[in-house]
């Protein structure tokens, strides 16, 4: 079943990267919401100190697909439409995407797929480690922020902030990376309260600012790695 989102994504690296631990003690502490006045839910994904794997195949030229391994899954991704550079609050600009995902999983995917999606520049794929710290928002039909379990088929944003490393990719920058990127769902139906929670939840954000040219998909970003431009950050 095709499962569709919102997305903006920016992905740090150099002298910004660096600060990672006040980054994610911000994003630790960020933000009380509603009512209750209750912090979102927070939970690593993995469990720390566990990196997870994704292992994507590249289409040259193609930063609309995302194809990858993810822990027993074969995923396709595709945009299927870009909304533009959008202002969420001061100092805070990046491109709104909207995509579908479609997730397969079993034994006989995994017999297919699995030795397909194996390291190696001579196969087109990049294996990406990960290692996520995330929130869970969910949305009232008024598209207020409501803090509690959130369950799949209810509209929602998924908030993570994901510490990024390449494996098996030579001539890759080095340094550290990270990616901070908000995911409202369904997409079709969140833009307005999704522009809401991306400015409320980034005030006091130590990475600011988080400009456009910083903001893309995964597959741009590891499309456009071995430009000079993005490897000086």
């Amino acid at each position: 079943m095709p499962w569709s989102t919102l997305e903006v994504r920016w992905f740090l690296s150099g002298p910004l990267a660096e600060s990672g631990a006040v980054l994610e003690a911000w994003f630790r502490h960020r933000p009380r919401y509603g009512g209750r006045d209750a912090p979102a839910p927070l939970a690593w994904a993995p469990a720390p100190p566990a990196w997870r794997q994704d292992h994507y195949l590249l289409l040259p030229g193609a930063d609309d697909l995302s194809i990858k391994w993810r822990e027993g899954r074969f995923e396709i991704k595709g945009r299927t439409a870009g909304l533009g550079h959008r202002v969420f609050a001061p100092a805070v600009e990046g491109a709104c995407e909207r995509w579908v995902k479609w997730t397969y999983a079993g034994e006989p995917i995994e017999r297919h797929f699995r030795d397909l999606l194996r390291d190696g520049a001579e196969r087109g794929v990049v294996t990406v480690e990960k290692r996520r710290l995330q929130r869970h928002l969910r949305l009232d039909p008024s598209g207020a922020v409501e803090v509690g379990p959130l369950d799949p088929r209810e509209r929602g944003v998924n908030i993570e902030l994901t510490q990024v490393r390449l494996a098996g990719s030579p001539g890759a920058p080095s340094g550290p990376h990270w990616s901070l990127a908000f995911e409202g769902f369904p997409g079709e139906e969140v833009l307005p309260a999704f522009a809401r929670v991306v400015g409320r939840f980034l005030e006091g954000c130590p990475a600011l600012p988080l400009a456009p040219e910083r903001s893309m998909s995964y597959p741009r970003w590891l499309l456009t790695l071995d430009q000079p431009a993005r490897a000086s950050g």
